[in-house]
């Protein structure tokens, strides 16, 4: 676990998001956010920024519809201190997804997110995924399959 006060808090928030997106649920997603944020939020498969609540609700609808099921894990987390209350983690995100309408998918890519301290808990104020460029991600790929 990152070598930060708050990691243990904030994972249990990164432990909710992961719930809330295998139980399919916008609701739970919404809870894990800082409720008076204008959010950010940068998908890594659609190409523009989602900004403010009504765009993020809308992506989060479609894949509803989308996902018959979802199964993220994080691990390798790093912090920094923004401000008083709020931190910037990074993490690696494994990821695999089963459609409803294609074959399913997996894979692996990086997160960045900034975390709001709440007298109970943190809460997401931005979220952003950072896949590596694809030559590398690629070569990774390969690398893994070979055991290296």
């Amino acid at each position: 676990m990152g070598n930060h006060p708050a990691a243990g808090a904030i994972t249990a928030l990164m432990d909710r998001y992961r719930a809330a997106w295998t139980a399919n649920d916008p609701a739970a997603l919404k809870a894990c956010w800082d409720p008076a944020c204008k959010p950010l939020y940068l998908a890594e498969e659609i190409e523009e920024t989602l900004e403010g609540w009504g765009a993020i609700e809308r992506y989060w609808a479609m894949n509803e519809g989308l996902h018959a099921d979802v199964a993220l894990s994080f691990s390798h987390p790093a912090f920094t201190d923004l401000a008083d209350g709020l931190v910037l983690g990074a993490w690696r995100m494994d990821w695999s997804i089963a459609f409803t309408d294609r074959p399913a998918m997996a894979g692996w890519n990086r997160v960045a997110a900034v975390y709001r301290q709440f007298p109970d808990s943190w809460r997401f104020a931005a979220w952003i995924e950072a896949p590596l460029a694809a030559i590398t991600y690629v070569r990774k790929l390969y690398e893994e399959r070979a055991g290296r």
